[in-house]
């Protein structure tokens, strides 16, 4: 029996509403681009013939927004965010378009540079301060004890989420009004298997290279008080998060090249525990260098980002899984639903 063809669907609320009927046959193109290191981004392009949706109240910018997608009625959310851009296109041959943009609830965070101090208060009660301050609620790890003074210096709040981020080895996003700080997970089941030669994974090239990799890192800081040099060191042997294998591309190459340590200067190091904390992110980060792959299948709403994929059918080295590192899901009336992903693993 032939296989059944899956017709596209989406569907699209502004402010709760779902656009229904007419509204909904105006849709020409959704597309939702998901990140580990950005703020999720989205818009969505609908023909405005008569020229009225340009001046409708229903997509002004702050308007809350739900995008979801998938087949036969069969959607899933994607993102959830709010309008921040609108872009009327008017064109003689193609006809008038309005795009919607937006991004999700992260980008409130990134608007304004800042500079304060926070007193006897734990790095997990500084982030649910800095979400209450873009009316989020803030949910993190348990990140250690209160400190007597901690600075924010010239930086937005979401890049001093980022750098704790880095610290932590956490991840920062947000779903609805809720801002989560939490640990990468890198043994969680894989989301989705995509399989060379069968339905489903269209294209996929990946790329082994070696020629940036470190062996260890070291992190230098300064100590105003006692007016000395801060220094923590991390080694491969320290990296925990592996994923596609056992064993590291850096200690694959070790014994070829020889060993290769990098040097990161920061003046942000409070003491040697976040010197060290910091040279492990950044070999960890480094390590992920080692196999990146790019792909394509037919539309997937599981494949979101900092979830893990697996693909197979690819030869030994290339096969197994990996960590999305990006996501771009395209929904086109004239041509369906597709998902794009960019993908890396640091082991074989």
């Amino acid at each position: 029996m032939a296989k059944q063809l899956q017709v596209p669907s989406f569907t699209v609320k502004f402010s709760g509403k779902e656009l229904t009927g007419e509204d909904a046959e105006l849709v020409a193109e959704i597309i939702v681009a998901d990140r580990v290191d950005t703020p999720s981004f989205f818009s969505v392009t609908m023909q405005d013939v008569e020229r009225k949706l340009v001046d409708d109240k229903r997509f002004a910018e702050g308007t809350d927004v739900e995008i979801q997608l998938g087949f036969d009625d069969k959607t899933s959310k994607v993102l959830k965010g709010e309008v921040t851009s609108l872009v009327p296109r008017f064109n003689r041959k193609s006809g008038s378009f309005l795009e919607i943009r937006g991004s999700s609830l992260l980008h409130r965070l990134t608007r304004a540079r800042k500079t304060r101090s926070f007193v006897n208060k734990g790095d997990a009660d500084i982030i649910k301060d800095i979400a209450s301050d873009s009316k989020l609620k803030g949910t993190a790890d348990r990140l250690g004890k209160p400190k007597p003074f901690t600075m924010q210096v010239d930086q937005t709040d979401y890049d001093y989420l980022m750098y704790l981020a880095r610290i932590y080895n956490c991840r920062v996003w947000t779903d609805d009004k809720k801002l989560f700080f939490k640990s990468i997970n890198v043994k969680s089941r894989p989301a989705v298997t995509l399989a060379w030669g069968e339905d489903g994974l269209l294209e996929f090239t990946p790329v082994l290279n070696t020629a940036n990799l470190v062996t260890a890192v070291e992190v230098r800081g300064w100590d105003n008080q006692k007016s000395q040099v801060i220094v923590g060191t991390a080694t491969t042997s320290k990296v925990k998060d592996k994923i596609g294998g056992r064993k590291l591309g850096a200690d694959a190459v070790k014994g070829k090249f020889g060993e290769a340590k990098m040097v990161h200067i920061s003046d942000t190091i409070r003491d040697r525990k976040t010197a060290e904390d910091v040279a492990l992110d950044v070999l960890t980060r480094n390590s992920m260098n080692y196999i990146v792959a790019s792909g394509k299948c037919t539309g997937n709403n599981k494949i979101l980002a900092g979830s893990i994929v697996r693909i197979d059918n690819v030869g030994k080295r290339f096969s197994g899984e990996y960590y999305v590192r990006s996501v771009r899901h395209e929904y086109r009336r004239s041509s369906g639903y597709f998902t794009l992903f960019d993908l890396e693993r640091n082991c074989t």
